[in-house]
């Protein structure tokens, strides 16, 4: 489903009207009524706040399976941990904020992405590095890493 039809499916869930949401994120019905058509997109930004207000996650919204999502996001940490990289939330007192840094021993943060990012960024290593080993990938993942400063 659309981000569009996502949104409705889960205001309706909630039991909420377009006008009710849109009266919460304090935004015009007609703003809710063309996201749920699909004729407008929201920020990101926006489908946090949304997703808050609907009780779901911005996944949800984007039609991607949480479990999913976790297990390869975790995947993709064991692989910059095996290239001596550690993944940290970006506030360490906020982890909800889906923004991580992306640090080494040596040189402190290197760079900050999102955990679609992270994944993005290791698949595509993994993808370049298919028929060849594991250290290949590692090699992959470090110039990658590199190339986000």
């Amino acid at each position: 489903m659309s981000i569009g039809k996502n949104i409705q499916f889960y205001r309706i869930k909630i039991g909420y009207t377009q006008k009710e949401l849109s009266e919460k994120l304090g935004i015009a019905t007609g703003t809710i009524q063309q996201y749920e058509l699909d004729k407008r997109e929201p920020k990101f930004e926006m489908i946090q706040r949304i997703a808050e207000k609907l009780e779901t996650s911005p996944y949800n919204l984007y039609g991607i399976d949480e479990d999913i999502t976790d297990f390869n996001f975790s995947k993709a940490c064991d692989w910059l941990d095996e290239a001596g990289y550690t993944v940290e939330p970006q506030d360490e007192h906020d982890s909800e904020s889906g923004v991580y840094q992306i640090c080494s021993f040596d040189e402190g943060t290197i760079c900050r992405l999102d955990a679609q990012d992270i994944i993005a960024l290791v698949e595509d290593c993994r993808k370049q590095a298919e028929a060849d080993t594991d250290e290949q990938t590692v090699k992959y993942i470090k110039l990658a890493i590199k190339n986000q400063k």
